[in-house]
């Protein structure tokens, strides 16, 4: 499979908060393999946005082009976060009916890609669904409690294996879909581990799908114009994609990077140049700053996520000269 002649169709959901993390997703993907982006939205201004910024290989879709009455009830009962988890199956269905499409893959828009997907998908072949594990550190291990594998990206084929896994997923996101664990459940995460067990399904087994919960088991190198990993048995493999899951802009004027153990060689290969790059597309008040929230536990918590590593609260100004532009 050439990427070069192949062309992958991603989808994602953002609103006007994330615009800077999907434009950063388009551009990446747009330096490393030929693709379609279609990205859904509920925002009118957002969909502006996009349209002024003149993407190639771009296609809008309004939720309203998606929403029924069943999910409109949904909608009023479940916050932003929760309904963009319910609605990706929806998505991926109507890019099937509507577009007509084959293979679509959806990718959460705080993703960014730094080699060819090719790796991937050569993996893949011909196999119906297309799931990828948290692959946690092991410091990290118990948090497969949440769930084997990771929501912000899989992909599905337009056939009968695909359309059976993927009409199941989308009924029980429509059923119960919340950031909360109840009954074995959580959001539209913990039902993929489920979903692993379908005929068709295949599990991602290359190492380039990286996230703050699993780059801690691997050394990495600038080889070529590529980020290498290394595994400790001194394997190497060539990292894909990025998961930039938890960044935040705060109203302090800093941006939060999560609260897992990141080293230095992690933060100034991923995180400082992408938050660097998000703040050149779009200034910091376009970033979706959300409020640092404080309360009487917040010193013990500080002190705790220092001794520990885990307090990735870094000063925009380090990013950038002017803190808010």
């Amino acid at each position: 499979m050439n990427y070069r002649s192949e062309k992958y169709n991603f989808c994602t959901i953002f609103d006007s908060a994330y615009y800077a993390k999907g434009l950063a997703l388009y551009y990446s993907l747009s330096k490393v393999c030929n693709f379609h982006l279609y990205i859904f939205t509920p925002d009118d201004s957002c969909i502006t946005a996009i349209k002024h910024s003149n993407l190639k290989n771009v296609t809008v879709v309004h939720f309203k082009e998606i929403e029924n009455q069943e999910l409109l009830k949904i909608k009023a009962e479940r916050n932003t976060g929760e309904y963009f988890w319910t609605i990706k199956a929806s998505c991926i269905k109507y890019l099937f009916t509507k577009c007509k499409l084959e293979f679509v893959t959806y990718i959460d828009a705080d993703s960014f890609f730094y080699s060819s997907p090719e790796p991937i998908f050569n993996e893949f072949d011909n196999k119906s669904v297309l799931i990828v594990p948290h692959n946690f550190s092991p410091k990290y291990g118990s948090e497969i409690k949440n769930g084997i594998y990771n929501a912000g990206f899989i992909s599905f084929r337009n056939n009968k294996l695909g359309l059976l896994a993927l009409d199941w997923w989308d009924q029980k996101c429509l059923e119960w879909c919340y950031s909360k664990k109840e009954d074995g459940k959580f959001g539209d995460q913990m039902y993929l581990n489920e979903l692993s067990k379908f005929d068709g399904v295949h599990t991602l087994k290359h190492k380039g799908a990286l996230a703050n919960w699993n780059v801690q088991q691997y050394q990495f190198k600038e080889q070529n114009g590529s980020i290498i990993g290394v595994t400790k048995a001194k394997e190497n493999f060539e990292v894909i994609f990025y998961h930039f899951h938890y960044l935040k802009f705060l109203s302090s004027f800093e941006v939060e990077l999560g609260r897992k153990f990141l080293s230095e060689e992690v933060l100034n290969l991923f995180y400082k140049p992408y938050i660097k790059f998000l703040l050149e597309l779009v200034p910091f008040k376009s970033q979706g700053v959300s409020a640092k929230k404080f309360s009487w536990k917040s010193p013990i918590l500080y002190l705790k996520r220092k001794i520990e590593r885990t307090y990735n609260i870094i000063p925009v100004s380090i990013f950038t000269n002017e803190s808010d532009k």
